[in-house]
Order: C-alpha cells, then structure tokens, then sequence
C-alpha cells in the first residue's frame, strides 16, 4: 500500500481487469455506499426515514441511484393512539431500476472472483442477489422485557438470474416473555411459502412448497457481581 496506490483506487477511472490480471497498477475492486438517517421534526422523535444504498462500479449511488441496490425504510417508535405499538416497513433492490442484469452484477468480479463473498458465503442483505423485497413488522412492548412482535417479508427474485424466477413469502411471530427478574422465554414461529423452480426441480407452472419452522429458548441473565475484598 503506497500513497499513490490509495489514490489510484479512489479516483481512477481505469476498470478492474481492464490492464490484465495481476497488474501492479490495477486500481482495485472498488464499491461504495450511501446511508442516511433522518428524524422528522416536530413528531417527537417518533418517525425515522433510512436508506443504505450500494454501487459497484459508480463513484457514489448519489451518481447513478438506478445502477444501485438501494434498501430505503421508515421506523414509527409509535403509532398514534398506540403508544406501545411500534412499526418498521423496508424495501430492500439488488435488481437495478435501470434493467434486470442478473445475479453477478454487485456480486461478481473479473479479478477478484470473491467479491462480495466471505469463503462463498454472499454478504450483504438477505434479500440476497438479483432480488426485490418489502418487509413489515411491528412489536407490542408489554415493557422492557416482555414483548410480542410479528412480521411479513416476501422476496421477488430475478428471472435473469435464476429461470422462472423465485418467490419467498415469510410470515412469523416472535414473543419474549420475562419470567421474574433472572429469566427469560422467547418462542418464535415462522411459517414459509416459496417457489424457486431452478432449485427445487420443479416445472414453472408447479404449485408452491411450504413450511413451518419454530423455537423455544430459554435464558438466565444472574445478576451476579464481583467484588473487591477488602485489605
């Protein structure tokens, strides 16, 4: 790493790849993002606007926003009357606005194979690549400890990426009850309902596959404390 190198990796304009593998003055593999946080005035604190936004091969998402994967939500700490009640909508778009390019797009690299993997393991999202989704969900807080959320998310995949497309629609309800001042409970419960001809082997025309998945944990927080003996 050397001065110049920093400085080529940021404001060249050469392509990866483009001097030949393994080129000492090949800039890179460059991305960048853009995030913002926004609490609107004059509702208490009560309203958040958010987007995390990604480019792989643009300055900023500023500069080209339908050339980037953009996850834009809103957050209400409460809902009016409810004042327990709290509620999260996002959207999350790997798949370009400015045309369907399939699975490689943001997550592949002609030099640097890897790219946004970690040993094959895609990061990032969870709605994962070449992928559209909305999520909603909203918890009841009993008080600080005793909870009941519940949840929806479905997920468009891209045809150009995988054949026939996918389908991913998740509902799920998620409670965590305080048991006196030591314990804990939280039961969770999802059902599933997804259709992904490529993976499953299925004719496009096949009728959805479902499941149902749930767990029960149990924890004991002590409140144990370590004190100094004294000389």
């Amino acid at each position: 790493m050397t001065v110049k190198r920093w400085i080529d990796n940021i404001f060249s304009g050469t392509s990866t790849g483009s001097l030949g593998f393994g080129a000492a003055n090949d800039p890179g593999d460059r991305k960048s993002g853009f995030d913002f946080r926004y609490r609107i005035p004059g509702l208490h604190n009560g309203v958040t606007l958010y987007s995390d936004s990604y480019a792989d091969d643009e300055p900023s998402p500023l500069a080209s926003p339908r050339r980037s994967a953009i996850s834009p939500g809103i957050y209400f700490a409460r809902l009016p009357g409810l004042p327990h009640l709290d509620l999260r909508v996002e959207s999350n778009s790997t798949e370009l606005f400015a045309g369907d390019q399939g699975g490689r797009f943001f997550f592949w690299n002609n030099q640097y194979l890897d790219a946004n993997t970690n040993k094959g393991f895609l990061l990032g999202n969870a709605v994962g690549r070449d992928a559209r989704s909305i999520e909603a969900r909203s918890t009841y807080w009993f008080s600080a400890r005793t909870t009941v959320q519940a949840g929806y998310r479905q997920t468009k995949g891209g045809t150009a990426f995988l054949a026939g497309g996918a389908t991913i629609t998740d509902g799920f309800v998620n409670s965590s009850v305080a048991l006196g001042r030591d314990w804990t409970a939280n039961v969770f419960g999802q059902y599933e309902r997804y259709l992904i001809p490529s993976i499953n082997g299925l004719p496009a025309n096949a009728g959805p596959q479902h499941n149902v998945s749930g767990w029960l944990q149990i924890t004991y927080r002590p409140k144990w404390k370590l004190a100094k003996a004294n000389e």
